[in-house]
Parts: C-alpha cells; structure tokens; sequence
C-alpha cells in the first residue's frame, strides 16, 4: 500500500514537471521562429531591396500558411519552404508582422503574441 502511494505522488510530481517543460519548449521555439521570420524578411529585403509592403498580418486559425509565407517573404526565404507558425496557433498564440507600409525600407514588428510564462507578447522590433 505504501509503494502505491509513493508511485501515485512521484507521477503527479513527474507530470506536473513534464507540463512546465512542454510550456516552456513551446515558448523557446516561438521565439526562435520570430527570429527565423526575421531573417527571411532580411533575405527578402536583400533581394528586393525593401521589405514586404503589409500594414498588419497575422496567422491563425483563420489564415492559410500559405498567405502567412507569403506575407513573410514567401517560400524561398525559409529552409522548410513556408513560415513559421505558432506551436498551438489559435485563441491567443499565433505570429504577427506590422509590416510599414508607408516607409517599405523600414522593417517592421514582428511578434508572437503570447507567451505561456505568462508574458503578453514577445516581439522583435525594428532595431533590435
């Protein structure tokens, strides 16, 4: 009886423990993608000489991948041929870029926009 009950305590302990790690690997790969997403715009700027011209573009449920890499840079800027997207992508976590339109040599945000920490939004801004 007593190893029952140390075997039931030390699986809640694991899965609690496996819960915080797949949140925080989610977390770590979003923020790897914004940073892949930046390098493609950075690619595409090379080649075109300015940025993707969109004011706000965003994915999610709701939006096709492929609108999404396109809006990016397209496929070519990205090693497995497409942007991108949020580990979960629904509800409150999907990736966004504030392209400028106004000023197309400028690069815009780009952000992911939630975190599983806790933190609202990570993005990169334009100089960083």
């Amino acid at each position: 009886m007593v190893v029952v009950a140390v075997i039931a305590i030390l699986s809640i302990v694991g899965m609690a423990a496996y819960g915080n790690v797949q949140k925080n690997a989610r977390d770590a790969k979003r923020k790897a993608d914004i940073h892949i997403i930046r390098n493609a715009l950075d690619a595409y700027y090379m080649d075109h000489g300015k940025y993707p011209s969109v004011s706000v573009y965003s994915v999610s449920k709701d939006v096709t991948e492929d609108g999404w890499t396109n809006a990016v840079g397209g496929t070519q800027y990205y090693a497995s041929g497409k942007a991108p997207v949020d580990p979960i992508n629904e509800g409150t976590y999907y990736y966004k870029y504030e392209g400028v339109t106004s000023v197309p040599l400028k690069l815009g945000r780009i952000c992911a926009t939630a975190l599983e920490d806790g933190s609202i939004r990570y993005c990169l801004d334009p100089t960083q």
